[in-house]
């Protein structure tokens, strides 16, 4: 995936989403259930629920970005 690419994906990302990519800080329950289903849903999680290789991808992009700021 080109770094454009990442960027588009990440732009579609609310930050509940961005945080459960990065290490999530809330609390365990239902808000983590439904972020965790909707990354998963769309490629961004495996089945499993850990990071794809995707999802690893727009994790280090985020952290990029973030360590730029």
């Amino acid at each position: 995936m080109t770094t454009s690419d990442l960027d588009k994906i990440i732009a579609g990302l609310i930050d509940m989403e961005k945080e459960r990519l990065t290490g999530w800080k809330g609390p365990p329950g239902a808000a983590y259930n439904v972020v965790s289903e909707e990354l998963c849903e769309r490629g961004l999680l495996t089945r499993h629920w850990s990071l794809s290789e995707k999802g690893l991808a727009v994790r280090n992009r985020i952290k990029e970005q973030d360590d730029g700021e």
